[in-house]
């Protein structure tokens, strides 16, 4: 597994088991109960993406971190993903 610094953010992010959805351009995890857009990957230091990866997941609600998306477009997030299976 590489290191943020070496691979690059979204290759580092695939590589924690987040999977690319380009309907809401943004990586998910199901069994972490997060979702990175690209906005934010972009907007954000390795060490803040780092630090987001650790955060604790809290089953059954989604964390969605986002720089650029309206309540709009995360209320469509909410209800594509629902409750993961």
């Amino acid at each position: 597994m590489g290191h943020l610094l070496d691979v690059g953010k979204e290759t580092y992010i695939k590589e924690q088991g987040y999977e690319w959805v380009p309907e809401y351009d943004s990586y998910v995890s199901r069994e972490q109960w997060k979702i990175f857009t690209r906005s934010y990957l972009d907007d954000h230091s390795f060490e803040t993406i780092l630090a987001r990866l650790a955060d604790e997941p809290t089953v059954g609600q989604w964390q969605i971190y986002t720089s650029t998306e309206s309540e709009a477009d995360i209320h469509n997030i909410h209800r594509h993903y629902g409750t993961p299976v």
